[in-house]
C-alpha cells in the first residue's frame, strides 16, 4: 500500500500464538494471543500452563483451567501432606503424613489419634500398629476369652451357649437370664437342650407338653392315657386311642364294671348292681 506501505503482518510476527494479527503503523503488528501466551509477541507461556499443549491447559501439579492455582500442601492437603501434585488438571493429589487419610488428608480414622494423627486413639495400644486394648465388653461380656486379632478387631470365645462375633446372641433353646447356661422352660438335657414334642415325648397321647426342670418332659395326656410318656392305658379304659371302655366294662368314661351273678355273686345273688 504505498506510499503508506504497511507491514504484511502473518502469524509469525506473533510466534504462531495469535488468534487474530493485525497492522499498527510502520512495521509495528498488533496480536491477539489465543490460549494463554502473553507478551507482545505472543512469545510467553506463564509457568502455570502447559507450553507443550500449546499453553491451553493446566501444568502438572497445577488445576482448574484457566485459573490453574497450584496444588499447595496446606491449601488443598489441610497442612497434612508431605507433597501434593496433579496429573488430571482437575484435583490435587496428596501424598499424607503419618496416619491421615482422606482426599484431603483430613481424617485421622480409629485406631489412629492425636492432633497430628501420630499416636494411638483411646483403646489402642503400640503405635503405629495400634492394637485394640480387647475387654469383656467387646464381647458383650460373655467370653471367656477376648484377644486382639489386627487394627479394630477382637476375637471372642463366647462362654456358655452364647454365639455370634461378639457373643451377643443366646440361642432360643437357652435361658438367656441365666446366663446361656442351662435350657429354657420347655426343653430338655443341657447342652444339647431338645425341644419337649408329644409325638417324641408323649407319644403323639398329649396334648401338650412341657418342662421346668430341664431333665424330663410332662406330658399333658389325651383321652385316658396314663404314665409318665402317656403310654398307659389301664383298666378299665381301652381302644385304640384310650377313649372308650375295657372289656367288661361300660358307661364311658366312668367305665363301670358290667356285673353278673355267676361272675361277681359266685351264683347266689339274686340281684347284681355296681355300688
Amino acid at each position: 500500500n504505498y506510499p503508506t506501505c504497511s507491514a504484511i503482518c502473518t502469524a509469525i510476527d506473533c510466534s504462531n500464538h495469535a488468534s487474530k494479527v493485525t497492522w499498527v503503523s510502520g512495521t509495528t503488528c498488533a496480536c491477539t494471543c489465543k490460549n494463554q501466551w502473553t507478551g507482545n509477541k505472543c512469545q510467553t507461556c506463564p509457568s502455570q500452563y502447559d507450553e507443550t499443549n500449546n499453553c491451553a491447559s493446566c501444568k502438572d501439579g497445577y488445576i482448574n483451567y484457566p485459573t490453574c492455582t497450584q496444588c499447595d500442601v496446606t491449601a488443598h492437603c489441610n497442612g497434612h501432606a508431605s507433597a501434593t501434585t496433579s496429573t488430571n488438571h482437575k484435583t490435587c493429589t496428596c501424598t499424607c503424613t503419618n496416619k491421615w487419610t482422606g482426599a484431603a488428608c483430613d481424617q485421622c480414622d480409629a485406631p489412629y489419634g492425636g492432633a497430628n494423627c501420630d499416636q494411638c486413639a483411646g483403646g489402642y495400644v503400640n503405635y503405629p500398629t495400634c492394637s485394640a486394648i480387647c475387654t469383656a465388653i467387646d464381647c458383650s461380656n460373655h467370653a471367656s476369652k477376648v484377644t486382639w486379632v489386627s487394627g479394630t478387631t477382637c476375637a471372642c470365645t463366647c462362654s456358655n451357649q452364647w454365639t455370634g462375633n461378639k457373643c451377643q446372641t443366646c440361642p432360643s433353646q437357652y435361658d438367656e437370664t441365666n446366663d446361656c447356661a442351662s435350657c429354657k422352660d420347655g426343653y430338655i438335657n443341657y447342652p444339647t437342650c431338645t425341644q419337649c414334642d408329644v409325638t417324641a415325648h408323649c407319644n403323639g397321647h398329649a396334648s401338650a407338653t412341657t418342662s421346668t426342670n430341664h431333665k424330663t418332659c410332662t406330658c399333658t395326656c389325651t383321652n385316658k392315657w396314663s404314665g409318665a410318656a402317656c403310654d398307659q392305658c389301664d383298666a378299665p379304659y381301652g381302644g385304640a386311642n384310650c377313649d372308650q371302655c375295657a372289656g367288661g366294662y361300660k358307661n364311658y368314661p366312668t367305665c363301670d364294671p358290667i356285673c353278673t351273678g355267676a361272675l361277681h355273686c359266685n351264683g347266689r345273688g339274686s340281684a347284681v348292681w355296681v355300688k
